[in-house]
């Protein structure tokens, strides 16, 4: 809700013609910043995600598939793992 804070948030990964958190992760890997350049959905992805991890003030968890993080032999990626974690997200893969 506009305006409002609360302890935790869990966002989980949808689809609406792409999943959502996944067409996201170059802004959570800091490759792209703002959202002029992007198109129209992409700008209501990025209000609608920014909203939503804008208002927990303890934890934020983003529940990403899998395949995300997988390089191209379906093991996990490593090297992208340690970029976010460098970038202060932990990644925990169940």
């Amino acid at each position: 809700m506009k305006g409002e804070t609360h302890t935790a948030t869990l966002v989980l990964e949808t689809f609406w013609f792409q999943h959502n958190l996944a067409s996201l992760r170059p802004w959570l890997e800091g490759r792209k910043i703002g959202g002029n350049s992007a198109g129209p959905r992409e700008r209501t992805r990025l209000k609608l995600h920014y909203v939503a991890m804008t208002r927990p003030t303890h934890l934020l968890c983003l529940a990403v598939k899998r395949t995300c993080f997988e390089d191209n032999k379906g093991n996990l990626d490593a090297k992208m793992i340690a970029e976010l974690e460098k970038r202060g997200w932990r990644v925990k893969p169940l």
